[in-house]
């Protein structure tokens, strides 16, 4: 039922040949000779699979992934008692898990994921004592989650996410001790984190983010010192606030997400003792107060996101942060946008880190001039080469633009003091509201492509001006391939999310350049969110321009 191309490995499955010598078979040493394993992935096989190899009952390993097979699981795989490894993703499969599975009592790795299976995850799947490792994830799987998995006690990774499970984490999780990776996201769970998950003592992942959990997070999750790799709670709805003695158990986690939830309470200065710490995002949740200095004692931070929550500066000392992140020396992106912080850019900023790639501080109330040793907005980041993503939008700074480095290709226009924003080759940059000076900011006479096609016709003194058919698709083209590069040949994807006439603008030889980044998103790939440099409407972009996919 199998059937593949003429140029394909299952081509050259003929007679002529003994099967133990086609391309995917593997048979033992024993006689007779029985085929043990077949390893097939990404043959380019398409069809069912067939229920006959249920009779292959020497088989310890079916590898059939990486295809474009279609149907249902065929139950009668239930069969073959001896099997090991079943590992079917990234095909096209759909229907239900079959529950004859449970009958391979010597399974010990199944992969199910990526195809387009549906139902609940049968509950008889719990008896499968040997099984190690578990991988459902990216499926259409719904239900609630039996509390019979709890027997699968040699689990050591566990994969779910991606699916549209329902109802309460089991409590009796807790007793998978042996699990080291454990995924739960993208789900549309319920109810709080377990408390019993703080006996997962070899757990050195754990994902629980967009789902609907509420409710603290137990202090015993903190108590989990195996924890290495990663910690996520992002997106749900998870309340309260990080006490001091949080982190003193997890110094070697490299990656906490907490972003989107409704956390509140200052920054603990004990973050310092989860020195590990590569990445952490903690933006929109309500936390206030000032950012411990102590941030700076994370010696391999890389990724900082504090945005959207009510943390401030006011005195100068509350900004010893900043200064402590130049003991960061791999660290490539820090923002707090949408905060309250306020006063003068410290003179340390000019010390971060040379790799730093991204940096975003609009919607604050920063004010005054940038420190002249920082240089034109700053000067200093001239010398980033590094630099792709610059937004210090909606605050109160000036001083000069500058004109090298990344900055070298940009256009500027003393026009448009409200939303100054260029892009140039590889940086997007953002500086609204301030006072621009320099000889380049006068150098350059653009116009709104609105001022053509909206012409006041009570201004009877002005120049008419038309745009004739070949003028409006030139304008089309140069605004196309304008998006082509900001969504698809930069460092990270950029999506504008506010293209109209009146952010065209044209230059003395009529080609048109996309202007106001001030909605813009930045899809980064790393990071578990949308980074976006964000404007003080309500709605977001404008009817009639669609973002890519």
């Amino acid at each position: 039922m199998l059937s593949s191309g003429p140029s394909s490995l299952l081509a050259s499955w003929n007679t002529s040949n003994h099967f133990c010598s086609w391309p995917g078979v593997v048979c033992g040493h024993q006689q007779p000779v029985r085929v043990i394993a077949l390893r097939m992935d990404s043959f380019n096989l398409s069809g069912l699979i067939s229920p006959f190899l249920g009779n292959l009952s020497f088989l310890k390993e079916l590898d059939l992934h990486g295809n474009q097979l279609v149907g249902k699981i065929p139950p009668e795989l239930g069969h073959l008692g001896g099997l090991q490894v079943l590992n079917v993703s990234l095909n096209y499969l759909q229907g239900s898990i079959p529950v004859t599975l449970q009958a391979c009592g010597k399974l010990t790795s199944l992969d199910l994921s990526n195809n387009y299976l549906q139902g609940e995850i049968p509950s008889e799947m719990g008896t499968m004592k040997k099984l190690v490792f578990l991988n459902l994830e990216k499926n259409g799987l719904s239900g609630e989650i039996a509390q019979s998995l709890a027997g699968m006690l040699f689990i050591r990774n566990l994969a779910l996410y991606n699916n549209r499970l329902s109802g309460n984490i089991p409590s009796s999780w807790g007793n998978l001790t042996n699990l080291h990776i454990l995924d739960l996201s993208a789900n549309m769970l319920l109810g709080g984190i377990p408390s019993s998950f703080g006996m997962l003592y070899s757990l050195s992942w754990l994902d629980l983010s967009q789902n609907n959990l509420s409710g603290l997070i137990p202090d015993s999750l903190w108590n989990i010192s195996s924890l290495t790799t990663k910690l996520s709670v992002r997106e749900n709805f998870l309340t309260g606030t990080i006490t001091q003695n949080k982190f003193d158990k997890i110094p070697h986690l490299q990656k906490l997400y907490m972003d989107n939830n409704q956390f509140h309470g200052p920054i603990p200065a004990s973050i310092c003792n989860a020195s590990g710490i590569m990445e952490h995002q903690l933006d929109n949740n309500f936390f206030d107060g000032i950012v411990p200095p102590e941030v700076g004692r994370l010696g391999a931070l890389d990724w900082l996101q504090l945005n959207s929550n009510s943390l401030k500066a006011k005195e100068p000392k509350d900004w010893d942060f900043l200064s402590a992140l130049t003991n960061c020396s791999q660290l490539q992106a820090l923002q707090f946008s949408n905060n309250k912080f306020g006063g003068f850019l410290p003179r340390s900023l000019s010390n971060l880190s040379a790799s730093l790639t991204t940096l975003i501080l609009d919607g604050n109330t920063i004010s005054g001039n940038i420190p002249e040793d920082i240089g034109h907005i700053p000067k200093y980041f001239g010398y980033l080469t590094m630099l792709y993503y610059l937004n210090l939008s909606f605050n109160n700074l000036g001083g000069e633009m500058p004109d090298f480095g990344v900055f070298a290709n940009t256009s500027k226009s003393n026009k448009w003091v409200r939303s100054n924003q260029f892009s140039g080759l590889g940086v997007i940059w953002a500086v609204y509201k301030g006072e621009l000076t320099g000889e380049d900011v006068e150098s350059t006479n653009l116009l709104l492509l609105e001022s053509w096609l909206h012409q006041d016709a009570n201004d009877h003194q002005a120049e008419q001006r038309y745009l004739n058919l070949y003028d409006r698709v030139t304008i089309l083209l140069d605004v196309a391939y304008a998006l082509d590069y900001l969504h698809c040949h930069g460092l990270e994807p950029v999506v504008h999310c506010d293209l109209k006439s009146s952010n065209v603008l044209l230059d003395a030889d009529m080609v048109a350049h996309v202007g106001d980044f001030g909605p813009a998103k930045i899809l980064v790939e790393r990071s578990s969110s949308l980074q976006q440099s964000t404007s003080s409407m309500g709605l977001r972009g404008t009817i009639g321009y669609a973002a890519p996919g």
